[in-house]
């Protein structure tokens, strides 16, 4: 028996069981086809978007910070999308693993730049997030960050100069950042020569804004390694700061061990610590820590010298 529409009762049932069995595949499949995916965040309200005094300038900051996405150990949250700043905004800090830390890359002033253009067809479309940083030095050092950079895949964030300097994004915990440096020599003697580091990534937002903290291993603010109780030696290879530990008497350092010459490092008293530890440098007298806020920081000058090169120690 037909309907108004042609169709017979056997033709409804038999396109009902064909949609139905398709819901299951796809469903096995995790959802490729009738992802809900984005859809939360379809919820939130539109705002006014007018016009705002204040700095628009153009162009991003002259450090960006790279780090291998296998050295965090967490990603900020992003919060339930209640307005739209929440829709593109982390919540938190980066947890990275002991002793990993930010690289810093310098670009040159107006090379640099992030652009994130809306791809894809109807109903697929998504973010691809771009960015690029000119390093203004063809050295040993560049070339081989260069090498080593186009096998890893990173996290990257790059600070805007408007928006009160905010820091944006790039690379997710299922999408991590490329990155792809290409060498010019330049041909004239006032060319512009480096190498143009190309970052690429993609996501469902734009890159997203980051207020966090950035640790990298040229701040104080990295987590120091806590040397064992009683301990006499420092393995440089665990980091490049270390508190004393809950001695349980007066103890000196007799070696740093895994340093090469230039490294630094620097040790502190807390107020966790316990008994005094000193160090005695050649040629550069004894260092003595026995009271939070005391540190020294010793120098690896040769194959068996080891110099007291700043401090602040009883």
């Amino acid at each position: 028996m037909k309907n108004i529409l042609g169709f017979t009762s056997k033709n409804i049932l038999i396109t009902l069981l064909v949609l139905f069995v398709g819901i299951i595949i796809d469903t096995s499949l995790g959802g490729i086809f009738f992802s809900t995916a984005g859809v939360t965040a379809m919820s939130v309200p539109f705002i006014n978007l007018n016009k705002t005094s204040g700095c628009n300038m153009a162009g991003v900051a002259s450090i960006v910070y790279i780090i291998d996405i296998n050295d965090i150990e967490s990603f900020p949250s992003i919060a339930a999308p209640t307005t739209t700043a929440s829709v593109v905004t982390y919540v938190g800090d980066f947890t990275l693993k002991a002793n990993k830390y930010w690289t810093t890359l310098y670009s040159t002033k107006e090379m640099g730049q992030l652009t994130a253009a809306i791809e894809g067809a109807t109903d697929g479309k998504f973010f691809r997030h771009k960015a690029t940083a000119f390093h203004p030095r063809t050295t040993a050092e560049a070339l081989g960050m260069s090498a080593i950079l186009k096998d890893r895949d990173c996290v990257v964030i790059i600070k805007e100069f408007s928006a009160g300097g905010q820091m944006r994004v790039v690379g997710s915990v299922d999408i991590p950042a490329t990155i792809s440096g290409s060498e010019d020599s330049g041909k004239a003697f006032g060319d512009t020569k480096g190498i143009t580091f190309e970052i690429e990534s993609a996501g469902c937002r734009p890159p997203m804004i980051y207020s966090g903290a950035i640790v990298t291993d040229t701040t104080v603010l990295y987590a120091p390694y806590r040397m064992a109780i009683d301990a006499t030696t420092i393995d440089y290879s665990l980091g490049k700061r270390f508190v004393v530990g809950a001695n349980t008497g007066a103890k000196t350092i007799s070696a740093f061990n895994n340093m090469v010459n230039g490294d630094v490092a620097r040790v502190e008293f807390d107020s966790s610590s316990a008994q005094s530890v000193a160090f005695t440098g050649a040629f550069s007298g004894t260092a003595l820590l026995n009271a939070a806020g005391e540190w020294f920081e010793v120098t690896k000058t040769g194959a068996t010298t080891y110099v007291i090169t700043d401090g602040f120690f009883s």
